[in-house]
């Protein structure tokens, strides 16, 4: 399952990083799940400081390694996709830092989370300078959400979101780069946009990592319901519909 020199590769970054790590693998039951369980079962053989978790009860949409809580990789970690993948690993326990000034007020000044898509494919050169300059924001702040897809595993995924060539990132549908994205004008974008607009997803983002009564707050303030909350409140599942009755409980005190 991984390459000789995959897994020189491992073994190398093992010698670096000793401390336990958990990723969860997001089995959907449809392919490519199996290549992408299978990478990540085997990576234990050779880094017995990663476990792995399971997850088939997910409504995640796409098979993928969930590193951390807001960084997913819809892939197989095999060749050029490897490096940055195992970078993304070292980041759960030793997060680079983020030396750039402007970047940095940005990602604190967040305060609606940002969703990036980036596409990415195995022969490509830039793909992986791309994804380990998008990893550090994941880490650095739980607002930014990324997502790596390769766009030949799931070549429709990829031609429903226009892509034309990789890597392309893609900020909430609206926004999107070719080639190495510029991280201060992304964030500049991701903090102006107009949160009347937010998708579900990014609703249901700030639900559940505590943020009801600032979507409230968001919603008072331009004295309007987000138009999304209502596929929150619809979810299948309780407790989501739960976390969006939250929200108007807030509203109703607040407003």
């Amino acid at each position: 399952m991984i390459s000789p020199q995959d897994q020189s590769l491992i073994e190398a970054w093992s010698r670096r990083f000793s401390e336990p790590v958990t990723i969860t693998f997001f089995d959907v039951k449809t392919p490519p799940s199996d290549p992408i369980g299978g990478f990540a079962s085997a990576l234990t053989a050779f880094l017995p400081q990663v476990k792995v978790k399971t997850d088939r009860a997910s409504d995640q949409p796409l098979p993928g390694i969930a590193v951390g809580a807001n960084l997913l990789f819809h892939l197989v970690p095999e060749g050029a996709k490897l490096p940055p993948f195992l970078d993304a690993l070292g980041q759960l326990s030793h997060p680079s830092a983020v030396d750039n000034d402007a970047i940095s007020e940005r990602l604190a000044a967040l305060e609606i989370p940002a969703r990036l898509r980036v596409f990415i494919a195995p022969q490509c050169p830039h793909c992986p300078h791309t994804v380990r300059a998008l990893v550090p924001l994941a880490r650095r702040s739980e607002q930014v959400h990324v997502r790596v897809i390769d766009a030949e595993l799931f070549s429709d995924l990829a031609a429903a979101a226009a892509v034309r060539s990789v890597p392309t990132t893609i900020l909430d549908g609206d926004y999107r780069w070719t080639g190495l994205p510029p991280l201060a004008e992304m964030l500049t974008l991701a903090q102006d946009r107009d949160p009347v607009s937010l998708g579900p997803q990014s609703l249901r983002d700030m639900i559940e990592t505590g943020k009801a009564p600032q979507l409230a707050r968001m919603m008072a303030d331009r004295r309007q319901v987000f138009p999304a909350i209502a596929d929150v409140l619809t979810h299948p599942r309780w407790s989501v519909r739960l976390g969006a009755m939250v929200v108007f409980e807030y509203l109703a005190e607040g407003a």
